[in-house]
Formats: C-alpha cells, structure tokens, sequence
C-alpha cells in the first residue's frame, strides 16, 4: 500500500535542501515512479530515473534502463538522499530554484533537460494537478505571527539584496540579478507582500 503523505513529507524536506516547491517534487515523484511503483524504486531505491554515469562509482550502478533509453539507473541507499544529492551536484538543475512558481519550477526542469519526453513538463503538471485535488498543496502563510515583519524585509532588501543585485548589474552577471530578485521575493512572500 501506497502512503502518499509519507513521500509527501519526504518531499517537503526535500524542498528544504534543494529549493524545490515540494509540490513540484511530488509530481515529478510520483511521474517518475508510476504513483511509487516502479521496478526501479523497488530494486534501486532511484525515485527520479537518475541515470547512472561512467565517471560514477561501479557501486551506483544499478538495473539496466528499458532498451529504447539504454544505460543504466543509479542505485541508491536512499531514494531521497540520493535524488537531493543528484540535484545538489548537477549543474544543469541549478536555476530551477531561481522560478518562483509551479509551472515555473517544471518548465525549467523540463527545459534542463530531465526527460527526453517532449511532453515531460505537461506531465508533470497533471500530477501536480491530481495532487492538488487530494490536497497535497503549497501551504501560505495563514497566522499573521507567523509572518515575517515587512519592516525586516525592507530592511534586508535596501541594506544587501539591493546593493549586491547593483553590483552584479555593473558586472552584467544576469544570474546572480536573477539569483538576487528570487532571493527578494522569497522575502516579500513571506511577509504576504506583493512580488517584484
């Protein structure tokens, strides 16, 4: 028997160290296990179809990939650990944290290069959409206390996230002004405030 609420709970720490909406983990979970099924979950511990490479340790190297794909899994001791590991260690990934939305964060995934189904990102988001029916939902910020106070947000804006996004407008390093603005609207969200 699948416990959903349990990968969910994996997913929300997931989110945690990645900077993944755990929302967006799930689907991508749940798609890439068949509803947390799949042979490869079950023999290798790979909830994400990581495919195994040469410069990787003979250890990781699990079950054959269908023939179509060829290669290999990765064969971890952990699903989770090893899916933020993957991620945390992979270039391609490391803007998706920058998207600030669902569709956002999938389009990125998609567009890294995650799967080489065309459709991979719309396939995502009808998992994502069945999830949210079943109430697996990006939580808000319901109890003012809770909320960071939009003095401190300000604060912190004027006084570091401005003056570095300058500096990397002066250099033209897009990334970091990108970097810079999601780092300020994580902020503002926070604090219920509106995003820039």
């Amino acid at each position: 028997m699948i416990n959903k609420v349990e990968w969910w709970e994996k997913a929300k720490e997931a989110s945690k160290q990645t900077g993944w909406l755990p929302t967006v983990i799930l689907a991508q979970w749940q798609h890439e296990t068949g509803n947390f099924a799949s042979a490869n979950l079950m023999n290798n511990n790979n909830i994400a179809g990581q495919t195994w490479q040469p410069y990787m340790s003979e250890a990781l190297r699990g079950s054959a990939r269908p023939k179509v794909e060829g290669g290999y899994y990765i064969k971890y001791a952990d699903p989770v650990i090893g899916y933020v590991d993957f991620i945390q260690t992979n270039g391609r990934y490391k803007d998706v944290k920058l998207q600030t939305t669902e569709a956002g964060q999938i389009g990125a995934i998609a567009a890294a290069g995650w799967a080489a189904d065309k459709r991979y990102a719309e396939l995502l988001m009808n998992c994502l959409a069945g999830n949210r029916n079943q109430g697996f939902t990006l939580e808000r910020w319901e109890d003012e206390t809770l909320k960071l106070d939009e003095n401190v947000v300000h604060t912190i804006i004027n006084t570091w996230i401005k003056p570095a996004w300058g500096q990397a407008n002066e250099s033209n390093d897009t990334k970091e002004m990108d970097y810079m603005n999601w780092l300020a609207n994580q902020l503002r969200q926070a604090a219920g405030l509106p995003l820039e």
